[in-house]
């Protein structure tokens, strides 16, 4: 099973935070904008390099990324490093970063989709709890639609008592339908974040634990044969055997085809295993996207709609 979590020390106004691109570029308009915000939120900002000179799909050279990303993890002015975007290319530098920083001075990691792999090696180098949460590009101010989002992630890495249920939305037009035989009760630590980076890390030493874990799972812009080959890697290799239970955020674009719908392929595989399967959480790649500790101990209920938080994810 999972090792218990470690926390990051609380994010709170007057905190440095360090902006990254371990991944792909972000437009500048829309990083600008996201670091007016978390200015204006009461926070300092430190980058390392311009993060919008692109080398073809990825934001620089892995040297420069995995460097620019050490810099942050052992900056010890430095609270919380939030990634600019996702995107791709954390898997191609997860060996060249430094852990042991981390270890060291624990601080708030945070982001989503191709954040997933760096998550998953965190945990599994240094125990750190994380934080699945919207990358700078969603800070886009008060009056944004992603406004919600933020207010969230900010309760929930100060330790406020609010972020600690995460209630399904089954009217989102993302949200993934209840599995409805698949109800009761599990509890574990959460683990997982955007099924095909996770499915990339299968194999190589920076894979999940799903051992009596809570799964979260979500995705975007993937047919349903895909979802369904990446659902049977995930069987294949143990994982959903292993799990005590499941919570699905949003499968956006994963547009219905010849076979069914990513919700039917998602029932298919899990249904059969008789474990509880909270659907609809408001997580993922459309808005309001809320923010999840991975690594903290939960307990998700698909009768009441909820997944709960049962540690403080900081001291």
């Amino acid at each position: 099973m999972t090792q218990a979590a470690i926390f990051p020390p609380p994010l709170r106004p007057g905190d440095c935070i360090a902006v990254v691109a371990p991944a792909s570029s972000p437009q500048r308009d829309a990083l600008e904008r996201g670091i007016a915000s978390l200015t204006d939120a009461g926070f300092r900002v430190k980058q390392y390099r311009d993060l919008c000179r692109p080398t073809g799909y990825l934001s620089g050279s892995d040297a420069e990324r995995a460097a620019e990303l050490n810099q942050a993890l052992a900056d010890p002015e430095t609270n919380a490093v939030i990634a600019a975007r996702g995107g791709y290319g954390l898997a191609r530098i997860l060996d060249r970063i430094d852990y042991g920083a981390l270890v060291r001075s624990p601080k708030i990691i945070a982001g989503y989709s191709d954040l997933t792999a760096l998550h998953a090696a965190v945990r599994l180098r240094t125990g750190l709890a994380t934080f699945h949460a919207p990358h700078v590009v969603d800070w886009q101010g008060p009056e944004s639609d992603g406004a919600g989002s933020i207010a969230h992630f900010l309760a929930a890495t100060a330790g406020e008592s609010e972020s600690c249920v995460v209630r399904v939305d089954p009217n989102h037009p993302d949200a993934t339908p209840a599995l409805e035989a698949c109800r009761g009760v599990a509890r574990g630590p959460l683990v997982g974040g955007n099924l095909a980076v996770l499915c990339g890390l299968i194999g190589a030493p920076y894979d999940i634990d799903a051992a009596g874990a809570i799964l979260f799972l979500e995705d975007c812009n993937e047919p349903p044969y895909r979802v369904d080959r990446m659902l049977a890697q995930l069987k294949l290799s143990g994982k959903l055997d292993a799990a005590a239970g499941f919570a699905l955020g949003y499968f956006s674009n994963c547009l219905a085809g010849q076979g069914g719908s990513a919700a039917d392929v998602l029932s298919d595989y899990l249904t059969p295993l008789g474990k509880p399967v909270l659907a609809g959480l408001p997580v993922g790649h459309a808005l309001p996207n809320l923010t999840l500790p991975l690594g903290a101990l939960c307990e998700i209920d698909p009768d009441r709609g909820r997944l709960e938080v049962l540690q403080r994810c900081v001291p």
